[in-house]
């Protein structure tokens, strides 16, 4: 499935694979979103990047389960 701005909106919170907290959708533009880091700082990421959407969490298509190779 792919995933846009009509699905990302702000205040969603964002989380990796394993549901670990990575931030909050601070912006949503046309071919991106931008998040506040948990840790500080902003990053911008890639709707591709989003692996499914559940409920008001935006799960990233990133993660210990998926970077480790298993």
């Amino acid at each position: 499935m792919t995933f846009g701005r009509m699905q990302v909106r702000p205040g969603m919170a964002v989380v990796d694979t394993r549901g670990s907290r990575f931030g909050r959708v601070s912006e949503v533009r046309d071919e991106e979103f931008v998040v506040e880091r948990t840790g500080g700082g902003d990053v911008t990421l890639r709707y591709d990047s989003v692996r499914a959407l559940l409920g008001d969490e935006v799960v990233l298509d990133t993660g210990p389960d998926l970077d480790s190779g298993q």
